[in-house]
Formats: structure tokens, C-alpha cells, sequence
């Protein structure tokens, strides 16, 4: 071997330990840290270093170029890390495997994400690129192994990405074990950090299938569903049907919790005046479809792989849901959300969920902006116009998107609120942006309720925010203001605070407003229907009977009626909890024993 082919062979078992260098200084944050988890963790490293030495070697049978498959390689690690890096922006979570599904919405997401990119870097980079391989192919010569064997060694490196890939069902689950290697669900971001990039990836390959409950079958189904029809058949049913109004507002939060400063402002009068409670949020800053998820189907994110979106991967077929269930009691189900109807899928999502009718920003070709986004008071204006278009009683399920984030910008102008207290520049210019929006939600808030008062006809408002905003890079401002006094190494208490939203509840019809405490979304549906006066089908009766045991119910913070916080499900609650799965499993994905156990 000639001293050209013995140095571009040292540089091809060379560029992976490179690679990995790189892209691990850039996610932990310095080479300093990349070089210190190297070697704290020789075994991720030594596994991260195959997958890519592997991953070459598969491009290696298609182009016989050394430095090319090694550049491309690279190219591609480079590309991972910007997309890692602009997820975490916007959704506060990493790449994981299932956003694969996701490549129609990346697609249509492209002119938001084009804005935020410097298109001649990109274009500069493609063109260096391009020029690199042009000339690699022209000046270097190709490797001295034949088609043969490269063809062996693309076979092999298949087999061991599968290997790894599938690595709960076969030896390398037990080196994973042996090396305490494990995915963290319940952080993904702690995952990426304690786990690599690539590693972190990998470890979540097995969550993309999801294992039948072991108890699954017909006979189990029909004896839950038959232990809660019971209980629902008790119930009385109303002869008079309210509208039923939910509004999950964007990012709508008590910003008084904050500091005292804040506190002081009341930003929010209406929402503090009807506030019966907190929401626990399975999302923080984004992943707005899973609350939604949560709140319409009364199924729980938390028996859904971690960083996983419902709406994309599971709902792919007819699911009940509130919009369902009221249908069959008279009543007109629409969705609104003044954004596009491809967006999370919601268009198809809502049809399987049984919504009759879906308003997205595309049928509201009048409606005004207020800063980057439609403005509150035309979803306002649009509930209002289902109210008196329709003689039925009307369930309005409605999704705001003014306040939405990031909030670094000064999207209002000069009718930007100036928020009061001693904060850096970058914390200022994010608490008047999101404050502005927040106070305009509680005053469209306020303004639908007297309107209905005015109205006089028999109606259920319910109205709560999706999640907390995301204010910030490594929670800034909350860290800032003293909110958290870390941005990592939360208490249970500090985790359940940055789910925690304010929930109202109003209505017209006589029923007092019991004050709920904290619950999950997946039980607010639950209590809809139970102010309602109408019957719960047997898994929405399920889930209200738990959320009496088990008030919060996320992945990462429990809370039981006694008020004690877990992070897993208390023991003496899991024969529940396994109640839960089931009917879940039944909905999604099994053969739905549940219609036909159910009377």
C-alpha cells in the first residue's frame, strides 16, 4: 500500500473521532466538557465512534472515495447538530427518532425556518461543499478495495447499526446494562448531554414501537369498562344542554409568579377572578398538540414515549374524543385555531376526533395580526359568530396563537407594555413582549364573558394556558428573577411548577365552581362533562375516578389528592395506572374491545 492509501485510510478511522469531538463540544458546551465526557464515559464514546465509522461505511459502497464518504459524513453530523440545536430553540427537546414522521411539517415549516436563517451562509457553506467533493473526485484517486468487499463491509455495518438499533431484544441490551448505558425519558435534553448526541438518539430507537400491556386482551377491557359503566349509569343526565367553550390559550401564565414586582402589576384581573385551579401541562414552551391531545381524549402523554407528538404518530384513525362524544349528544363540534390546518396535522387529526367543522387561519382571511401572529380578539370574534350561527348547542374547542414564542423580538412596537423591576436588557425585552400578549389573552378573556352574561344562554366557559412560555435559553428569565435557582437540578415542587398554569372555569347554568387544585389536562375533559351534567363514557369516567387518586399525572411529577409529589406512580395506585394503559392501548393502536364491551 502506497503512502497516498495508507493516509487516507488514517483519515477515514480518524474523521469519526473527530466528529465526535466536534459535535460534542458544541452540545456540551466547550472541548474542555466534550474532552471530560469522553472520558468519563469511554463506552458512549467508544459506541457513538462505531455508529459513525459504520455509517461511512455504508456510504463507502455507493462512492469509492475515501474523502469524500469522510466530508459527506461530516456534512451530514454538521446538518444534525444546526436541526438538534433549532428544536431545542423552538421546542425546548431534541432530535429524536420519531421526528422522521414529522418530514411533511419540516417541509412546510421551511419559510418560518428560512427567516431565522442566514440563507448565504447556508448557500456559502453548500457551495464550499460541493467544490470540495468536485475537486476530491478529480484529485484523488479511489480505494484500492473492490466492489466485493466493499459491498461486505456496507452488509456488516448494516447489521450492526440494527444491532445497536434494536438493542433491547438482543446482546448489546446487556453491554448497555453492564455500563449502566440507559435512555432518559423524562429529560431528553439530560439524555442528549449524558448520553451524546448519537447515543441519545439511539437509546430512544425502541420507543418508536409501543409493547402491548401484558394483561391486554378482550376479557380485561371488558371488565374495566363494565366496573365504570357502572358507576356512570348513576349519574343523572340533564335535559338542558349548555354551549360548551374551551380555550386553550397560548402560553397563557400567572407572570406574577415570578417576583413580587410582577406580582403587584395584576396583569391578569379576569383570569385571577374565575381561576379555579392550575393545569398540569405534559409540555414546557411547546408541543402544543399534546395538551390538546390530552385534554380532547382523556389519554395521557405520560403513557406515550417521551418527546413524542400524538397527533403526528398516533391518531391515525377514528379516536374518540370530547368533540365525538358531544356530537352524539346534539351538539356541534368546531375546532378554531388561527394558524395553518397542516400544523401538527391537525386537519386530519380533527377529523378522526370527529370535529365537524375546523377554522384555521386560512377561512379568516380578514382577520388581523397583532404582532407575528393573529390577534386574540378575532378567536373571540370567531367563537362568538358559532354561538348565534347555530341553533344547536355548540362545543367550541379553540387554540390561540398571538403570545406565541420566542419573545426576544418587539413584535408590538409602540404598544408595547413596559414591564417594571431591575432586569438584564435580553429579560426586559422578553417580559414586555410576552406581558403584552398576556394581558391582551385576559382581556379578550374578560370581554367573552360578558358577552355571554349579556348573551343569557346557558353556556360553559373553560379557559387555560397550554404550557409555561418559554422565556429564554436555560430558563433565563425564571433563573433571573429567582423563579428557579437552577436550570437544572429541579425538586419535584420545582418541576410541577413549571407545568402548572391557570385553569377557569365559568358558567351560566347554576353550578358552583369548585375549587380544583392542580390536575392533568388528560382529566379536564372529565371535568367538562361533569359540570355539563352529561354522562361520561367509560374512560373519561375512568380517568375522573383516578384524577380523585392521582390529581397530576405527568412523566415527570406525580401528585396525589394528599398532596405528596413522585416522580413514578405510587405503588398502591398501579393496578390503576395499569387500567389506564389498557384502555389507552385499546384506543390507539389495539383492536378497540372498548366498543364493544361498551353498552
Amino acid at each position: 500500500m502506497n503512502i497516498k492509501k495508507y493516509a487516507s485510510w488514517v483519515f477515514y478511522f480518524t474523521i469519526p473521532f473527530l466528529v465526535i469531538i466536534s459535535i460534542e463540544t458544541i452540545k456540551q458546551e466547550g472541548i474542555q466538557s466534550a474532552l471530560q465526557w469522553g472520558v468519563d464515559r469511554p463506552v458512549h464514546f467508544f459506541i457513538t465512534y462505531f455508529i459513525i465509522l459504520c455509517s461511512q461505511s455504508i456510504l463507502f459502497f455507493f462512492t469509492k472515495n475515501v474523502y469524500i464518504v469522510c466530508l459527506s459524513s461530516a456534512m451530514f453530523m454538521v446538518f444534525w447538530v444546526i436541526v438538534d440545536n433549532e428544536k431545542l430553540k423552538m421546542l425546548n427537546e431534541p432530535v429524536l427518532p420519531w421526528d422522521l414522521f414529522f418530514i411533511k411539517q419540516l417541509v412546510n415549516l421551511f419559510p418560518v425556518i428560512y427567516k431565522q436563517l442566514n440563507i448565504f451562509v447556508v448557500l456559502g457553506v453548500l457551495i464550499v461543499y460541493i467544490l470540495f467533493v468536485y475537486v476530491l473526485a478529480k484529485k484523488t484517486e479511489g480505494s484500492s478495495l473492490p466492489l466485493k468487499g466493499r459491498l461486505i463491509v456496507a452488509t456488516l455495518s448494516i447489521i450492526i447499526i440494527i444491532f445497536i438499533g434494536n438493542f433491547k431484544d438482543n446482546f448489546v441490551g446487556q453491554i448497555f446494562n453492564k455500563h449502566t448505558i440507559h435512555v432518559i425519558e423524562w429529560d431528553q435534553k439530560i439524555n442528549q448531554s449524558t448520553n451524546g448526541l448519537v447515543l441519545g438518539f439511539i437509546l430512544n430507537m425502541p420507543s418508536v414501537l409501543i409493547d402491548k400491556p401484558n394483561n391486554y386482551n378482550s376479557t380485561e377491557v371488558g371488565k374495566i369498562v363494565q366496573q365504570y359503566e357502572e358507576k356512570q349509569i348513576q349519574q343523572s343526565v340533564t335535559m338542558q344542554k349548555p354551549n360548551i367553550i374551551v380555550i386553550m390559550s397560548e402560553a397563557f401564565w400567572d407572570i406574577g409568579h415570578l417576583d413580587e414586582t410582577l406580582a403587584q402589576e395584576k396583569y391578569i384581573p379576569n383570569a385571577h377572578n374565575l381561576q379555579v385551579g392550575t393545569i398540569a401541562s405534559p409540555q414546557f414552551g411547546g408541543g402544543t398538540a399534546n395538551v390538546e391531545f390530552e385534554v380532547l381524549t382523556g389519554l395521557s402523554m405520560n403513557l406515550l414515549p417521551a418527546g413524542s407528538i400524538a397527533y403526528q404518530q398516533y391518531v391515525k384513525r377514528e379516536t374518540p374524543s370530547l368533540a365525538s362524544i358531544l356530537s352524539a349528544e346534539g351538539y356541534r363540534s368546531i375546532a378554531i385555531h388561527t394558524y395553518f390546518k397542516w400544523f401538527w396535522d391537525r386537519e386530519n387529526v380533527y377529523k378522526h376526533m370527529g370535529f365537524d367543522h375546523f377554522t384555521s387561519v386560512t377561512e379568516m382571511p380578514d382577520a388581523q395580526n397583532k404582532g407575528f401572529y393573529v390577534a386574540d380578539n378575532e378567536i373571540t370574534k370567531e367563537i362568538i359568530k358559532e354561538v348565534e350561527g347555530n341553533e344547536e348547542p355548540v362545543f367550541i374547542y379553540a387554540v390561540t396563537m398571538q403570545n406565541h414564542g420566542s419573545y426576544y423580538d418587539h413584535r408590538y412596537e409602540d404598544t408595547t407594555l413596559q414591564v417594571s423591576g431591575d432586569y438584564s436588557e435580553e429579560t426586559t425585552t422578553m417580559l414586555n413582549t410576552y406581558v403584552t400578549g398576556l394581558v391582551d389573552a385576559d382581556n379578550e378573556l374578560g370581554s367573552l364573558v360578558n358577552y355571554l352574561i349579556d348573551l343569557n344562554e346557558p353556556t360553559i366557559v373553560v379557559f387555560f394556558g397550554d404550557h409555561l412560555p418559554l422565556l429564554g435559553e436555560e430558563y433565563k428569565v425564571y433563573t433571573e428573577t429567582g423563579y428557579l435557582h437552577s436550570s437544572i437540578d429541579w425538586s419535584l415542587q420545582d418541576t410541577l411548577k413549571m407545568k402548572e398554569t391557570p385553569l377557569i372555569m365559568w358558567n351560566n347554568i347554576g353550578k358552583e365552581n369548585r375549587k380544583l387544585g392542580a390536575i392533568s389536562t388528560s382529566f379536564l375533559g372529565g371535568e367538562i362533562l361533569e359540570m355539563a351534567g352529561l354522562q361520561k363514557p367509560a374512560l373519561f369516567e375512568f380517568t375522573h375516578q383516578f384524577s380523585k387518586q392521582l390529581p397530576v399525572y405527568t412523566a415527570t411529577v406525580k401528585k396525589t389528592r394528599e398532596g405528596q409529589l413522585s416522580q413514578e406512580t405510587p405503588e398502591s395506585l398501579l393496578p390503576l395506572e395499569e387500567q389506564y394503559q389498557i384502555l389507552q392501548y385499546d384506543i390507539l393502536f389495539g383492536k378497540r374491545y372498548i366498543e364493544s364491551a361498551t353498552n
